[in-house]
């Protein structure tokens, strides 16, 4: 199976030098943005796209795709 993930390395260094701008676009504190960066505080698929739009590039460009093995336990229900 495969799911998808932000890549929050590429998100902070594309927002790098910007995070007040950023932050002012999105409504909220420089210093909430940077927990939401560090994955302390939730990003929202909403915020992730706020923040690309600010930046003026694809939100595609922040996630990445990972393959999940399914549980064990649940091979019996036909996952």
């Amino acid at each position: 199976m495969k799911q998808l993930e932000i890549d929050f390395e590429k998100l902070r260094g594309a927002i790098w030098g910007r995070r007040s701008d950023v932050a002012s676009y999105l409504g909220i504190q420089p210093e909430s943005l940077s927990r939401k960066l560090h994955a302390e505080r939730r990003l929202t698929i909403e915020e992730l796209n706020k923040i690309a739009e600010a930046l003026g590039r694809d939100a595609t460009e922040f996630v990445r795709v990972i393959n999940t093995e399914p549980l064990d336990e649940m091979s019996h229900f036909g996952f």
